[in-house]
């Protein structure tokens, strides 16, 4: 599998997802990645305006990294930040237990979502 990283403006990555979420088969990963405030007036000034296809609204986005931290209690956060220079796979092996779970539950019900990376 390639990752090619394109630089678009807000109309192309618009254009994109709604060509790309046509099709229903299969599974689709797809991230905008910029700064903060970039994203969030990507996130504002376009993608709450966008429609789909059929002239539906796009979800609102997951920030991705907002979620993942705010689904791990602080004391256990603490830890993980403790422990991993010295169990750095037992770190990765909790947070992806974190992220599986965080996307399931935001999954469940949902035909897509949108991530905000």
């Amino acid at each position: 599998m390639t990752v090619e990283a394109m630089k678009l403006t807000a109309t192309q990555i618009i254009s994109e997802l709604r060509a790309r979420l046509q099709v229903d088969v299969g599974r689709h990963l797809y991230g905008v990645l910029g700064s903060y405030a970039g994203l969030e007036g990507f996130e504002r000034g376009h993608l709450a305006e966008a429609r789909d296809v059929n002239g539906a609204p796009f979800p609102v986005p997951l920030n991705l990294n907002r979620a993942l931290l705010d689904s791990i209690a602080d004391d256990d956060l603490r830890g993980l930040i403790r422990d991993e220079a010295r169990r750095s796979l037992a770190t990765q092996r909790r947070l992806n237990e974190h992220l599986t779970n965080l996307l399931t539950a935001r999954l469940a019900g949902a035909q897509f979502l949108l991530w905000e990376l």
